[in-house]
């Protein structure tokens, strides 16, 4: 089971670990904010991750608040928290692809799913 009503941005670490290295080699000051472009639900994410890989696995949608009731995490997580990367606009770097494109590039990898 997936949230629905939880909204993030995936971000594929090998577009992160790019972006800051860029930054470390060309420090500004301020805060940056690193994401995928986009946004989408945890059960978005989870439906994608299956159609990409061709699999037929169910994927159930849960409310947050079931997901809570049922697992009760140590931490809670906003229920909408993706992140837009104006800070990488403003000084002119391209942000991370679309969240769809950075999981297809995720799971070309090898190794990503064993």
């Amino acid at each position: 089971s997936f949230v629905t009503d939880q909204v993030v941005s995936p971000t594929h670490t090998a577009d992160l670990a790019e972006t800051l290295l860029d930054l470390v080699e060309n420090p500004l000051p301020g805060t940056y904010h690193v994401a995928s472009a986009g946004e989408c639900s945890l059960l978005e994410l989870a439906t994608a991750v299956v159609e990409e890989l061709g699999l037929t696995t169910p994927v159930l949608p849960t409310t947050f608040a079931e997901f809570v009731e049922k697992y009760q995490p140590p931490a809670r997580r906003p229920r909408h928290s993706p992140l837009l990367c104006r800070a990488l606009a403003l000084r002119g770097m391209n942000a991370p692809p679309p969240w769809r494109e950075a999981l297809q590039n995720y799971l070309a990898l090898p190794g990503s799913i064993d």
